[in-house]
């Protein structure tokens, strides 16, 4: 996940809890919810924990809740549920850090933040690149360090007490507010009314944490009930193709696929049908440097319980068989796996700006995940492309036109271990070898899922930029980003 456009800021501020003198204060509980919730209205509830609740906890998750009582902090909007929060404190060292979870109404967490750090090493647990790691985690999954969670290098102890506080707060919340059989269903997005966007007319923007990211939808409509409107059913167009494209959730139509195509040729949607077309024909087009079939190398990395040269022997996009007069997709060998990425965040930018097109919107900005950006309708949109060594700082801004899709492709989100060290979650599908070092490619295109297909060729091979109608190269340096800049349409700021 690569941030290309921020969604909100949240300030630092003041804590006061135990240490002070020696603490980091990042941020208060107050600003940490106005940053995520807005206007809406926080209701306090305490729970008391019972012998028989600790029981309850303990079987659910196979952790301990020694205190006496959590508070969950319940956000509304106009009587609608917007999500919950929790302040946990857990033990790193020997200091307790003091952070924030925070959970939809589906269960699912949607952002952690680290509030007060009081140990004297270990703080580079705030980084984004950690934390994201959390974001769509639920009860189910294992939540554990070595298995879904990558440890920070040189700060194992505070990597797990995040990870434990998480695991608790999903405990907790499943405990005391059982998910419902509704919010198991793909519901539409009606959650949130559009907000309007300060010192901007007819500007409204909404949020929803959708494909593993947070998605975002800047737009102008003449009233709030038009650009409500309109939003929410981009955003159910964005979630039902997430129950076509997600690698994680097992009901997926590709997972599905993933499970079935080794032994039989798989009947697929028009959606998944126009994507693995498009995946195949780009994979050959790049020579193999863009390739969906890149998952067991993936999942050999992260996981550890397959040798990378036998992940490597299945990549390998030659190995997918498409029938066009049946629609179908068949493995020729096993072990094989697709996962799309940013090719679905790009797909879905495109379609939630065709919906929102057709309820008359006069000019849209989609925004999935940072990474995945198209503008739509009359009018010119910012920007913000983030510097690499320090991806909460912008390197540059753009003035992107309408009708054009900002993709970018980065090595500092998400990490991996490797023998040699933390390295890049990208993965070169030509030599099976994770990225290193801080760069970022940008590419400004037509679409977007070409541009998903250019900015990982340029992050890879600098040779792709004759593919590009733009672009934008950034490394990151301790002495500032270094950009290379190709740009005859679109204005840049640094």
């Amino acid at each position: 996940m690569k941030y290309g456009l921020l969604a909100f800021a949240v300030p630092a501020g003041i804590l006061g809890f135990g240490h002070a003198s020696e603490a980091q204060v990042f941020l208060t509980e107050d600003q940490a919810l106005r940053g995520l919730f807005g206007n809406c209205r926080i209701e306090r509830r305490e729970k008391i924990l019972t012998d028989e609740d600790r029981q309850a906890l303990l079987k659910a998750t196979g952790l301990h809740f020694p205190e006496s009582s959590f508070t969950f902090l319940v956000a509304e909007h106009n009587g609608a549920l917007a999500g919950y929060s929790l302040v946990m404190n857990e033990i790193g060292k020997s200091e307790p850090i003091t952070f924030m979870v925070v959970m939809n109404p589906e269960h699912r967490v949607v952002d952690v933040l680290v509030m007060v750090f009081r140990e004297s090493r270990g703080a580079e647990i705030r980084e984004k690149r950690f934390l994201r790691q959390f974001q769509g985690k639920q009860s189910g999954d294992p939540i554990a360090i070595n298995n879904d969670i990558v440890n920070y290098s040189g700060a194992t102890l505070s990597s797990k007490a995040i990870t434990r506080g998480v695991k608790r707060a999903l405990g907790l919340l499943n405990h005391f507010y059982p998910v419902s059989r509704s919010t198991q269903t793909i519901s539409p997005a009606f959650i949130l009314p559009a907000l309007p966007l300060p010192h901007q007319i007819g500007a409204f923007r909404q949020v929803r944490y959708m494909m593993g990211t947070l998605c975002e939808i800047r737009l102008y409509a003449g009233s709030s009930a038009h650009a409500s409107a309109a939003a929410s059913a981009a955003f159910s167009e964005i979630r039902r193709l997430e129950k076509v494209f997600s690698a994680y959730d097992p009901g997926s139509e590709l997972s599905r696929v993933n499970r079935d195509a080794v032994t039989r040729a798989v009947p697929v949607s028009a959606d998944m049908w126009r994507l693995s077309r498009a995946a195949v024909r780009y994979a050959r087009a790049t020579d193999g440097a863009v390739d969906v079939t890149v998952g067991p190398l993936l999942k050999a990395f992260r996981c550890g319980n397959t040798s990378v040269e036998d992940a490597f022997r299945r990549v390998g996009i030659g190995k997918i068989a498409l029938d066009g007069q049946n629609r179908t997709v068949r493995f020729m060998t096993e072990g094989l796996e697709m996962d799309f990425g940013g090719l679905a965040k790009g797909y879905a930018a495109r379609r939630a700006a065709e919906v929102l097109d057709q309820w008359g919107v006069s000019s849209a900005l989609v925004n999935l995940g940072g990474s995945s950006i198209f503008t739509q309708g009359a009018r010119d949109w910012l920007v913000g492309i983030a510097d690499p060594a320090s991806p909460n700082r912008y390197a540059a801004i753009l003035s992107v036109g309408s009708g054009r899709a900002v993709t970018c492709s980065g090595t500092y989100e998400r990490s991996i271990e490797t023998p040699a060290g933390l390295a890049s979650e990208i993965i070169d599908p030509r030599t099976g070898q994770p990225l290193v070092g801080l760069r970022a490619a940008v590419a400004i295109t037509a679409s977007p899922v070409w541009g998903e297909v250019v900015s990982k060729a340029l992050l890879l091979d600098g040779g792709a930029r004759s593919w590009a109608q733009e672009y934008l190269l950034v490394a990151g340096k301790p002495e500032g980003p270094a950009i290379d800049a190709h740009l005859a349409r679109t204005a840049l700021f640094t």
